[in-house]
């Protein structure tokens, strides 16, 4: 037995997984070819995929609101003390570009909505000499992982030839799945609702090319061939669609004009369109008037409610990209002893409530501080100031202690004993 015909055993169905190259797919089977395609039929009758999916724009608006957000925030390699290491090589990928022609901001905003849409977003991280160099995303529907003997690997097509990639070598951001490999995006799993709202988008368009008249004709008894064939055809001149709106028409021999009402089916047509807009915000775990809906906010404050935002649906990516960041680019050294870690600056999503911080880092630094001048300056995007790196108490408190730390703990400065002009 080969080595692909062994790696694609057909013996292992939990491995069936969205490609044309993988043997344990049938072919045959039409939920195979949605699942490839990364789309599903509809109860609506339309087909859902990415490209009718970015065409939602309750979709559209929240993908971008959690993706930029995402990539926008600073990005560093830290060290235990969760302060930025600058030199390490790692920082020039995840901060500045991911490739020569691709930015860092553009990569994790382009995996980021990948993830959110497909639940699956891949990239290729090529090494040189054991150092990673870039990071070029892969395509979501022809690449996927596969567990055989409890190893995991990674398969890809490039330029049409198969490759099996070591996880070392890929990185793999997902969303909520059911079996540890792969998450569940939302074009799958909200079909129905972005069927249906593509749906009437689409006939609301047609309706306004070929729109029902706004009102019946009554006559009072039955018209003359020939003053019925001249209202046809001064019916017929007027022309469809938008340029026809509007104009006057002109009745004889006892004509009325009554004016059509909205029908109960209208109307419900408009309650559910409020309706896909929350269930859409449900499936991003967005507000809804994140995504334009009508209502109020569940929460007292704006500040309540951007940190029930951030705790519940940022935060949740955040994580997922810190922890394969720093298990795929840092050496195993570095991860296994937590000297070093990569993570997300999460103060910046706070920085344009600016008197609020600024409140919260005049207790912390009062009373019975907690903080170091230059930690607090550090949260706003403030350079370190000589001095700031000690705790300051109040005349009226004595601290028990050593109250400065040890020389180089929590500064980032060069390693000396603070001196008392200082």
């Amino acid at each position: 037995m080969s080595f692909f015909s062994r790696f694609f055993s057909r013996s292992a169905p939990e491995q069936r997984t969205p490609s044309p190259e993988n043997p344990a797919n049938d072919l045959g089977d039409a939920a195979t070819w949605e699942d490839i395609f990364g789309g599903a039929e509809s109860e609506a009758g339309v087909s859902v995929n990415l490209n009718t999916t970015a065409t939602v724009s309750a979709i559209w608006r929240g993908v971008n609101l959690i993706a930029n957000t995402v990539a926008k925030l600073p990005l560093s390699v830290v060290d235990e003390n969760l302060l930025p290491i600058p030199s390490h090589f790692a920082n020039r990928l995840i901060n500045r570009r991911a490739a020569p022609h691709l930015s860092a901001f553009h990569f994790q905003q382009t995996m980021t909505a990948i993830a959110i849409l497909k639940g699956n977003a891949y990239a290729w991280i090529r090494r040189v000499g054991g150092v990673p160099v870039e990071l070029l995303p892969l395509d979501p529907d022809s690449t996927y992982p596969v567990r055989r003997d409890g190893v995991l690997w990674y398969v890809t097509t490039v330029a049409g030839q198969l490759r099996v990639m070591f996880p070392s070598e890929t990185l793999h951001i997902h969303g909520l799945g059911f079996d540890g490999l792969v998450g569940r995006g939302i074009i799958s799993l909200a079909s129905d609702d972005i069927g249906t709202e593509v749906a009437h988008r689409k006939h609301d368009a047609r309706y306004f090319q070929n729109p029902t008249p706004p009102f019946t004709l009554e006559a009072p008894e039955t018209l003359s061939d020939v003053a019925y064939s001249r209202l046809k055809a001064d019916f017929d001149k007027i022309k469809p669609g938008l340029k026809g709106a509007h104009r006057p028409a002109i009745l004889e021999e006892g004509l009325k004009a009554n004016p059509l009402t909205l029908k109960p089916s209208d109307l419900q047509a408009i309650e559910q369109k409020k309706f896909r807009l929350i269930a859409f915000a449900n499936w991003l775990c967005l507000a809804p008037h994140k995504l334009g809906a009508e209502g109020k906010s569940a929460y007292a404050s704006l500040e309540q409610e951007n940190q029930a935002t951030r705790d519940e649906t940022f935060d949740p990516w955040l994580v997922t990209w810190e922890d394969e960041l720093a298990y795929k680019l840092l050496s195993t050294d570095d991860f296994e002893s937590g000297k070093r870690t990569i993570a997300y600056d999460r103060d910046s999503l706070d920085r344009v409530n600016s008197e609020a911080k600024a409140k919260f880092l005049q207790v912390a630094l009062a009373g019975a501080p907690v903080m170091m001048l230059n930690e607090a300056r550090r949260k706003i995007g403030l350079p370190p100031v000589p001095g700031g790196n000690k705790i300051v108490w109040p005349g009226n408190i004595a601290p028990t202690g050593n109250s400065e730390p040890k020389p180089g703990d929590s500064t980032g400065e060069p390693t000396k004993e603070p001196t008392d002009e200082e």
